[in-house]
């Protein structure tokens, strides 16, 4: 799946509805009491950073496995 055909799949900002809100938080808003336990466990395990940057290339991949592998630089399977 190319780029251009994950980014079809996104929902724009007059889409969103009620989660539009979302994006108007200032950035001190956002801090990890907001974020769910699983994810806060995630980032304070010794491997955190590392866990952290895959998450947020996945998510910028657009949940695209191969994609996101590919931008990581491993196999997909490795992912």
């Amino acid at each position: 799946m190319s780029r251009t055909a994950c980014l079809n799949n996104m929902a724009s900002y007059e889409t969103l509805g009620e989660l539009a809100v979302l994006l108007r938080l200032p950035d001190a808003a956002l801090n990890a009491s907001l974020l769910p336990k699983p994810v806060r466990t995630l980032l304070d395990s010794p491997v955190g950073q590392r866990l952290e940057e895959t998450l947020r290339c996945f998510l910028e991949n657009v949940g695209s496995l191969p994609l996101t592998a590919e931008a990581l630089g491993i196999h997909r399977s490795s992912l």
